[in-house]
């Protein structure tokens, strides 16, 4: 729970330096408002926070990561907006390999 676990590990960590993020959107308190307030106390104390979709970005880094990326995409299509933006980089790239086929075949 954000107002219990998450805040005591957290202090644990800030007090001898280290850097600490929490994924807002993967907590919860006993009530939103004790929640909400937990996350505030937290970032006023430093903790930089961050949604799951950020994190998932963080350590994917880029596209190059070529072990990782087919699990990058399946995980963000579970974002709206993100599978929204998928669906039609995906749709441009098989008009893409269609346009280049029919380029060869025409050659």
């Amino acid at each position: 729970m954000s107002e219990g676990c998450i805040l005591y590990t957290s202090l644990e960590a800030l007090r001898p330096g280290y850097s600490v993020s929490i994924v807002i959107d993967a907590t919860a308190g006993a009530t939103t408002p004790i929640h909400d307030a937990a996350m505030l106390r937290l970032t006023q104390l430093g903790v930089t926070p961050t949604s799951w979709l950020s994190l998932a970005s963080e350590l994917q880094v880029n596209y190059d990561n070529l072990e990782t990326v087919g699990v990058y995409m399946d995980v963000m299509t579970l974002a709206p907006s993100f599978a929204m933006n998928v669906r039609a980089l995906r749709s441009a790239q098989l008009l893409g390999d269609v346009e280049a086929r029919e380029q060869l075949q025409s050659a």
